[in-house]
């Protein structure tokens, strides 16, 4: 909310973490990107996850379900998460979405951030100030987990400026304008909001693919809703 403004939030809790779950928490967060492209509204679609080896796109089954949003005009940005590891997986079967890196206040690659080539491009991940609770009370906060909404609400403005881009030429807009400087080349460079706005401004967007891919939406849509 702090960068766009009039963006909407819907929050999907993918896992309980309760003896009783029966979904593993791979599989329960595929179900809920599953569950995101059933609602209307969803543009975006962030994922918070990580594992102990990668990002929440480490496992195929999520894989699968984050191709099938980006095939239905969903643009996906993804926690690159905190080991300090190369993200194999993910660069072994690439699916085309926004995987997010963090950087320390310097600029620099924070330490705990994962990296590789897979990484589309990074933000702040140390020492953010946020809304913590009740009352307007603020908080601090980091990680991947908390560079990912900074692109996400990037990726927001684009939109409301022209809603008809696809999430290929979304994460192009990101590549081409992310600042690459020694020090964060390992987790893509540093987002670059004002110039990745610029740049989307000026885009045409293919009008036959959005109709495409907004008839698979709902054609998706109608699978889950078992109709």
């Amino acid at each position: 909310n702090g960068i766009a403004y009039d963006a909407k939030v819907v929050p999907l809790q993918n896992f309980n973490y309760a003896a009783n779950d029966k979904l593993d928490k791979e599989e329960a967060t595929a179900a809920c990107i599953l569950g995101a492209i059933a609602i209307p509204d969803v543009n975006i679609i962030v994922l918070e996850n990580q594992t102990a080896t990668g990002s929440s796109e480490t496992f195929a089954g999520t894989r699968e379900a984050v191709r099938l949003a980006l095939q239905s005009g969903i643009t996906i940005v993804s926690a690159g998460g905190n080991y300090s590891t190369e993200l194999s997986a993910e660069q072994a079967d690439d699916t085309g979405s926004i995987i997010v890196g963090a950087l320390a206040q310097t600029g620099s690659q924070a330490g705990f951030s994962n990296f590789g080539s897979r990484v589309t491009v990074a933000a702040y991940g140390e020492n953010l100030k946020t809304l913590y609770g009740p009352n307007g009370a603020m908080g601090s906060f980091g990680g991947t987990s908390g560079a990912t909404p900074q692109v996400a609400s990037t990726v927001a403005l684009m939109l409301e400026i022209s809603p008809k881009l696809s999430p290929a030429q979304i994460k192009e807009v990101l590549l081409n304008t992310r600042k690459i400087e020694s020090g964060n080349e390992k987790v893509g460079g540093k987002l670059e909001v004002d110039s990745a706005v610029k740049l989307a401004r000026t885009l045409i967007a293919d009008s036959r693919s959005f109709e495409s891919s907004r008839a698979l939406r709902q054609k998706v849509q109608r699978i889950l809703e078992g109709n």
